[in-house]
Parts: C-alpha cells; structure tokens; sequence
C-alpha cells in the first residue's frame, strides 16, 4: 500500500471528478434525511425514489459548476488556502444556481422544485466532503513519502510575512524533508502564540532552545535584518552545530511565490558589515597579463587561494615556493591539472635562508 500510494504521484483528474460527485450525491441526500428529520426510519413503506430525485437534481447542477471551476484539476497532494477557497465558492456558486432555479420554479409553477433548506444544508455538507477527502489524502501521502519521525527539524527566525512564507513553502514541497518546529522574534506581540499551530517564541531564547531540541536547520527570515545579528545568529547556531540558511529577497522569488529550492545556506558576504567589494577583473587582468609572479607561502590557506585566483589570469610564469613538503607536495598535483602547467614552477624553499634564495 506505502509503494502504491508513493508510485501514485498525482491522482488523475477523472477520478477526483468522481470523487466530487459522489460526495455531493451523499451529501444530498444526508440533507434531504436531516430535512425530513429522520421520518423514514418510521415509514412502513419506504420508497427510495423520492430521495433520489432530489439528490440527482442537485447533482447534475453541480456537475455543471465543477466543469466551470474545473475544481478537479487541483493537485490533492498540493492542496492549499487557494484551492480550498475555490472549492469553497464553486459549492457556494452551485448553491446559488440551485436556489434560482428554485426562484423561477416557484414563480412558474407556485411551489418548490428543491426546498431551500435541502439546498442550504446540502451546500455545507458537499464543501466539507470535497475538502476533508482532500486534505486527508494529502496528509495520508506526506506521511507515506516523507514520514515525520524521518524529517530534520527546523527553526525560522523571524514571524512576519517572510517567515509565514517560508513555511508554506515548505508545507507545499512534498519533496522537503524537513519539520519547522517553532518560530523565533523579537516582537512582544508575537511571543507566546502560534502561527499555523507552529509557536512562537523570543529570539533571546534562541540558545536554550537549540541546546533542548534537535535542530537540524535555522532560517533566516527577515528581509532587512542588520549584519551585525545575522553574525550573532550565526554563532549560536554553529555552537550547536546548526545550519544556518537564509530566504533570499522578494525581488529574487519566482512569479512572487518562495520555493524550498530558493533558501539557501547563509554567505560570508552576508555577514559582513559593509557592502560586498566588487572585484574589477578586466582590471585585474591587465595588470597580470604577460608577467611573471612569485607568490611565497604559496601553500598555505591564503597564499593556495591567491595562487588559485591567479591561474584565471593571463600570466606569463608563476612561481610558487613554500617551506612545508605535504602542502607543497598537493600544490604540485594540482597545479599539474591547470591548462599550462609548464608556466607554473613549484619551489620547496625556505625563502628566508640565503640558499633557498640563490636557488629560486
């Protein structure tokens, strides 16, 4: 059952059409038995008839509204506030073809086709049938596929609009592995209550809280959030080996909506409390171009990188020395991978010893 439902990715459109039916078939005539209050289970004589007919009316009226609203292309697994909504003014659209076709009967003929309160009964038990089955088979497949016991936990900093967002767009991934436990700001009136049954907490508990839970992820949620507390955010995070990712600006999402594959891991420049130093290449470039240049301590953390950033370059030679053999021996094997490794030379010297020098 578990492999079925995960091979059933999306279910076809007819089948949930069916579904729609059927569910307002029974609705129908649930309405029209809490109308008559039950009297059938005092009749000697049942006749099944009676409520058929009216439960057919309603029910070709609403095959014509579900074919306008097309309600039965949502994707259940993806049901949200939006489709709900849909559904919701679908059924409330059938209800008013219903009650005027009800209206022109009567003005017609004097009396009913359908009574009303059939009708206004009928059009409550129908939209809770279509959204209950929805949503429960959404639940039913997010567990199947991504059980919650599996799921990394995860914390968003920030409760605003942002942080809303994000969690919907988490919800809305079925693809996402990840649980979002609570809520962290620094508004009062925010603290102590829940967004979407997720709570909300003070900001100024963001270590106890890590050091209770286990928290996989923090997110960042807050488009305009100082430097200075993204670094401070930051730190407690990775005190307890957390990892921290950050919801990229309004003006980067796509058609307006935030998806899980736009938040990505927080970037030193972020961090930084000045704007980021744009680098002029060209510039760069017709400075190094056709010269010859000698890095020392080309082995280390920076000089490597200094040493990597140059191959880009149109140099004439590079010659790279270093006192320390392993580091050396790897700066060697990779410089054999560049383009034009025979324009790159690799020294192990001491550069502060005479000889080393007279050597280079």
């Amino acid at each position: 059952m578990k492999n079925f439902i995960k091979k059933l990715n999306i279910v076809p459109s007819w089948f949930i059409f069916l579904l729609d039916v059927l569910s307002v078939f029974i609705s129908s005539l649930l309405a029209v038995i809490l109308r008559d209050n039950f009297q059938f289970l005092s009749q000697t004589h049942f006749s099944f008839s009676h409520y058929f007919l009216i439960a057919s009316m309603i029910v070709l009226v609403r095959i014509f509204i579900f074919y306008l609203f097309k309600t039965n292309q949502i994707v259940v697994r993806y049901t949200n506030t939006k489709d709900i909504a849909k559904i919701f003014w679908c059924c409330l659209s059938g209800t008013g073809l219903l009650i005027l076709i009800n209206a022109i009967f009567f003005f017609s003929k004097g009396t009913f086709l359908i009574p009303t309160s059939i009708v206004i009964i009928e059009f409550f038990i129908s939209t809770f049938a279509m959204v209950f089955y929805r949503l429960a088979f959404k639940l039913i497949f997010l567990e199947t596929v991504n059980p919650a016991k599996l799921k990394k936990n995860i914390v968003i900093f920030g409760a605003g609009e942002a942080g809303i967002t994000t969690k919907r767009a988490l919800d809305r991934d079925t693809g996402s592995k990840y649980n979002v436990l609570a809520f962290l700001d620094d508004a009062p009136s925010k603290i102590g209550k829940k967004l979407e049954s997720v709570p909300v907490y003070s900001s100024v508990d963001l270590p106890k809280y890590l050091a209770k839970n286990d928290i996989s992820f923090l997110i960042i949620a807050i488009q305009q959030l100082p430097a200075s507390k993204k670094n401070e955010i930051t730190e407690i995070a990775l005190q307890y080996h957390v990892k921290v990712l950050i919801v990229p600006p309004v003006s980067r999402w796509i058609n307006g909506e935030l998806s899980f594959k736009q938040i990505k891991k927080i970037k030193i420049e972020e961090l930084l409390e000045r704007e980021e130093i744009v680098i002029d290449q060209q510039l760069i470039d017709q400075d190094i171009k056709g010269k010859t240049i000698l890095v020392t301590g080309a082995a280390g953390s920076i000089g490597s990188e200094i040493v990597r950033q140059l191959m880009n370059y149109d140099y004439k030679q590079l010659i790279l020395i270093d006192n320390a053999e392993t580091p050396v021996f790897f700066l060697i094997n990779e410089s054999m991978d560049h383009p034009r490794p025979d324009n790159i030379k690799v020294h192990l010297v001491n550069i502060c010893d005479e000889i080393g020098r007279a050597h280079v």
